[in-house]
């Protein structure tokens, strides 16, 4: 005879034994503290994504209206072509002013020059104004004397002579200048009308449009952000301490999502500074030319074990769930902090590599519970306190 149960005994038969295997799962997950251990150093494999060879911001020189742009995003184009422009109405009146002023002052200058070229010609000889001894007196500084005595005055003709010609000397310096100002400022205008256009430094696709038609921008606000599609490169922010035995021109592997096996790279740049925040260094691989991935792209680069010394590993419960970057509450000073983690390798047993960020001895929060934040600590500040001492 088949047995029947009452609701009471059936809850109890079929809820007791799960009840049972999530203690045992609560347990083994159970909250605690972890002090981080090193172990031997093993090639890591660090993520990336890729960039362009050359990316450039144009961004407007000239106050005024856009009245022209290429295109959009994804929009190709080649060196030397014009993609943004501004409005040059009021400029281009200003030019036909200056052009206006450079021709009057280049007939100024004419007309000066050919007073100038008169005054050389007009040079009388003081006999010919019948003064017998205007050049006696002159040679010996009796001048005025004799000039007086045949009733001629104390004019001099050489000293009128030499004003004039001083003072026609002055009117064509000065209207050669005024010359030169208008042709300055004609191509100050060409300068400025040329700012008003943003042309295509090389061949390039358009990342982003910033302005539309019609859009007034001042200096220095962007229009346009426009790539290279020549070669790509793969940016990738490394530890000091694997930076440090990188070479340029060394080979990489890296694996691409769109691409089915590892592609070989080149290490083209290595950044001479390191982040003071992260203690990483940036550094620029070279993909082969044949390989046009999209901007943006996740990648992710092997690097040799260079003999590296032994590294922090963490278990992978210790980080915290539901950030973007690695994260790990550290104890410290009877509570805990959050900080940043870079991280490297995963390796057998569910411990992964720490790059940067942790040293060998810290203490830091195992499982944390969801929703933990800073200064949360397990089982009270006790325990966090003689974690701390028994390092």
């Amino acid at each position: 005879m088949q047995a029947t149960f009452s609701w009471p005994q059936r809850f109890i038969y079929y809820l007791l034994p799960g009840l049972f295997l999530f203690c045992i799962a609560a347990a083994q997950a159970a909250t605690g503290l972890y002090t981080v251990k090193s172990l031997s150093g093993v090639g890591s494999t660090l993520g990336g994504y890729v960039i362009p060879r050359y990316e450039v911001i144009l961004s407007a020189q000239m106050p005024g209206t856009v009245t022209f742009i290429k295109g959009g995003a994804g929009t190709r184009f080649v060196r030397g072509e014009v993609l943004a422009g501004l409005d040059q109405s009021v400029l281009r009146a200003k030019r036909l002013q200056a052009v206006a002023q450079y021709d009057a002052a280049l007939a100024a200058w004419e007309n000066a020059r050919a007073q100038l070229a008169y005054g050389f010609a007009q040079n009388v000889p003081p006999s010919a104004s019948g003064n017998p001894f205007a050049s006696f007196g002159s040679m010996f500084g009796f001048n005025q004397g004799f000039s007086s005595l045949m009733g001629q005055g104390v004019n001099n003709p050489y000293a009128t002579y030499e004003s004039q010609l001083t003072n026609r000397r002055y009117q064509a310096a000065m209207a050669w200048a005024k010359v030169q100002a208008s042709k300055a400022a004609i191509q100050e205008i060409d300068t400025n009308l040329q700012h008003t256009l943003s042309v295509a430094p090389f061949d390039g696709i358009v990342l982003f449009k910033k302005v539309n038609v019609g859009d007034s921008v001042q200096p220095g606000m962007p229009l346009l952000v426009v790539a290279s599609t020549g070669q790509r490169q793969i940016e990738v922010k490394v530890p000091d301490a694997l930076a440090e035995e990188l070479k340029v021109g060394e080979a990489l592997w890296a694996n691409l999502s769109s691409q089915p096996r590892a592609i070989a790279t080149t290490v083209a740049v290595i950044y001479p500074e390191a982040n003071p925040q992260t203690h990483t260094v940036t550094i620029k691989l070279n993909l082969p030319q044949d390989i046009h991935p999209r901007i943006g792209s996740y990648v992710q680069v092997t690097f040799p074990a260079y003999n590296m010394p032994q590294v922090p590993v963490i278990p992978m419960s210790a980080l915290l769930q539901g950030h973007i970057l690695p994260t790990v509450l550290v104890v410290k000073n009877g509570t805990s902090v959050i900080r940043v983690l870079r991280l490297g390798q995963p390796l057998q047993g569910g411990v992964v590599q720490v790059l940067a960020g942790l040293h060998d001895g810290e203490v830091i929060v195992d499982n944390p519970p969801p929703g933990a934040k800073a200064g949360y600590l397990p089982g009270g500040s006790a325990t966090a306190s003689s974690a701390e001492h028994g390092r």
